[in-house]
């Protein structure tokens, strides 16, 4: 049942992002055909995935930055 909800996610998703992306039926199926294995989950699938990478590579450059800043402004402490 899990993996039907899924895919049916995905697929919406998918969808959704080649009609966005290509805005034309045929470059929707050429390309549905070509880069996502003709099934609109895998491009639904691809989509979340970059999505998720791309807000955790932010994460950790926001995390990097502030520890940075942190370590440059405090000063050492005194022994």
């Amino acid at each position: 049942m899990r993996q039907i909800l899924g895919n049916l996610i995905f697929t919406g998703i998918g969808f959704i992002y080649l009609c966005i992306r290509h805005r034309n039926r045929e470059k929707v199926a050429e390309a549905k055909k070509e880069e996502y294995e003709d099934r609109y989950a895998v491009a639904g699938m691809k989509f979340v995935l970059s999505v998720i990478g791309i807000i955790f590579m932010t994460f950790l450059v926001i995390a990097l930055l502030g520890t940075i800043y942190i370590i440059i402004t405090r000063p050492p402490a005194a022994t």
